[in-house]
C-alpha cells in the first residue's frame, strides 16, 4: 500500500492498493460520522471524491451566573482518487467503521489490470 497525503485544514492519509481483482482504498477518519462523510463518482466516470466539509460545533454551558459557550471548528478535506481502467461501477463497496475511525471502499475490476476477466 503506498500512502497519499491531501491537506486542507489537517491531515488526512489514505491507503491505496491494487491487485488483480479490486482497487482498494483506506483511511483513519477518526471521530467522523457517516453523515459527515460524501463520497462521490465523478460525473465522467473516471473519479472518485471522498471529502468532508467544515463542521462547526457549538455548545453552551451554564452553573449558576456563569455561562460558557464553546466553538470549535474541525477541518474539511477533499480527496480525489482516479477510478483505473476496467472498473466495475456497479461494484463499489464503501463502508466507514465509526467505532474505530476506518473508512474502507473497494472497486472491483470487471477485466483486470493484467487483461484477465473477473
Amino acid at each position: 500500500m503506498r500512502p497519499n497525503r491531501d491537506i486542507e485544514d489537517e491531515l488526512t492519509v489514505f491507503f491505496t492498493e491494487i491487485d488483480d481483482s479490486f482497487y482498494l482504498v483506506l483511511s483513519n477518519l477518526s471521530g467522523l460520522k457517516k453523515d459527515e462523510l460524501d463520497i462521490s463518482i465523478g460525473d465522467d466516470g473516471e473519479t472518485i471524491t471522498v471529502s468532508r466539509g467544515q463542521v462547526f460545533d457549538d455548545a453552551v454551558a451554564a452553573a449558576g451566573d456563569l455561562t460558557v459557550r464553546c466553538e470549535m471548528r474541525i477541518g474539511r478535506f477533499k480527496k480525489e482518487f482516479r477510478i483505473p481502467d476496467g472498473v466495475d461501477l456497479d461494484r463499489i463497496d464503501a463502508d466507514l467503521d465509526e467505532d474505530h475511525g476506518i473508512l474502507e471502499y473497494s472497486v472491483a475490476f470487471h477485466v483486470s489490470p493484467l487483461g484477465q476477466a473477473t
